[in-house]
């Protein structure tokens, strides 16, 4: 299980959001950024994938990509505040 740490753009509000698993971790932190939100940390915990923040940008931006390509994919998860 990994933490999620955000900053709400609209509010400045600080928010955290659990995943599990790499795929948790990459689908919340793609929405995150979609939501033009900033994602400030990713801490995993003991065990899990090290992942970062540049890792997730990385993949948000490749995903959009392939996306204007006409590439299909899964909607991102919905974020609830």
């Amino acid at each position: 299980m990994s933490l999620l740490i955000s900053r709400n753009v609209l509010t400045g509000d600080l928010q955290y959001r659990w995943a599990f698993g790499l795929s948790d971790v990459l689908g919340i932190g793609m929405a995150i950024i979609d939501r033009g939100d900033e994602l400030i940390c990713i801490s995993p915990n003991k065990g899990e994938y090290p992942i970062d923040v540049g890792q997730i940008i990385s993949a948000k931006q490749n995903r959009d990509r392939y996306v204007r390509d006409g590439i299909r994919y899964e909607p991102l998860p919905q974020l609830t505040d």
